[in-house]
């Protein structure tokens, strides 16, 4: 039985943590990410309440290619995505501790990938192992994408400065990751030899969509330029020795619903917020000046 949890369970807790590591500037709490994960593993109930009022898997046989795509696209992919989605928004997309769009893409992948931890133990345990082993590189990795793309769109709509495009950016995200569903399963059910290797290339598509999708989030981070200047400045301190400045920091209060607050730089001179620092301090080691009133004596340091 262990065996297959970790068949099941192993492949969630991979991505998560991928996930995870590429929240650079201001990790999101554990508690409140399980907590979206577990109400994603509960979304399994009403989905499949309502998938078991549609036609069964062991009709698709006799199925025509307009009824497969309806139970696909339809009674399958809107039905999953529209669940996980609530489970995203219902926990995290208000909550205070999303404040970059990142945390988007970590709260909807967190309620995806709890959904297909319950899911992926249900086809472990009626397929077997090998069936587990080719869900780890198919299923598991697409519920987390198309999680993805949801959380995506909704960490761009919270923080659009254009309130008319929050709804349209909430509802692309949405389209995109039913349309992507809806094609897995179409294909994955299609009864027609070799199919199944159409899936290669879409979820290769769907791969490279995620990593861009991510680093754009990850370049829209309110927290990036201070992140980026203290590991800056850090290296210039090494570089000199002790130098001017002392770090950087981001804003007391990170919790703050006010995500738009400039980090601080800590200088001898005084606290400065960094939209105020010169760009210079951001081009290059050469360049960087002291702030106004201060000079550097380079062979104090020599």
């Amino acid at each position: 039985m262990f065996i297959y949890l970790i068949v099941a369970f192993g492949p969630v807790l991979a991505i998560f943590f991928f996930l995870r590591a590429k929240d650079i500037y201001e990790k999101e709490p554990m508690k409140l990410l399980l907590i979206a994960a577990g109400v994603g593993m509960l979304s399994v109930i009403p989905v499949g309440i309502i998938e078991g009022l549609g036609r069964s898997i062991a009709d698709v046989p006799s199925m025509s290619v307009r009824e497969l795509a309806h139970m696909a696209f339809w009674e399958i992919a809107f039905v999953e995505e529209t669940f996980k989605a609530l489970a995203f928004f219902v926990v995290a997309y208000w909550n205070k501790h999303m404040n970059e769009p990142y945390d988007g893409i970590m709260y909807a992948t967190s309620a995806a990938l709890g959904f297909a931890a319950i899911e992926n133990l249900m086809y472990v345990l009626m397929g077997g192992l090998g069936t587990g082993f080719i869900r780890a590189i198919t299923a598991v990795p697409a519920h987390a994408m198309m999680g993805l793309l949801i959380g995506y769109f909704a960490g761009r709509a919270k923080f659009s400065k254009i309130p008319i495009l929050k709804p349209f950016l909430i509802i692309l995200g949405f389209t995109l990751a039913v349309l992507f569903h809806g094609t897995y399963d179409f294909i994955a059910l299609w009864q027609v030899p070799f199919s199944g290797l159409l899936l290669v290339p879409l979820l290769i598509l769907m791969l490279l969509t995620s990593l861009l999708l991510i680093k754009d989030a990850q370049k829209r981070s309110p927290f990036r330029a201070a992140y980026m200047l203290k590991q800056r400045l850090e290296r210039l301190q090494r570089k000199r020795g002790s130098g001017i400045f002392s770090s950087a920091v981001f804003p007391p209060d990170k919790t703050s619903d006010a995500v738009d607050e400039s980090p601080y730089l800590y200088a001898s001179g005084g606290v400065e917020k960094l939209k105020d620092i010169p760009d210079n301090y951001l081009n290059g080691f050469e360049d960087v000046q002291p702030p106004d009133g201060e000079s550097v004596d380079d062979s104090e340091n020599t």
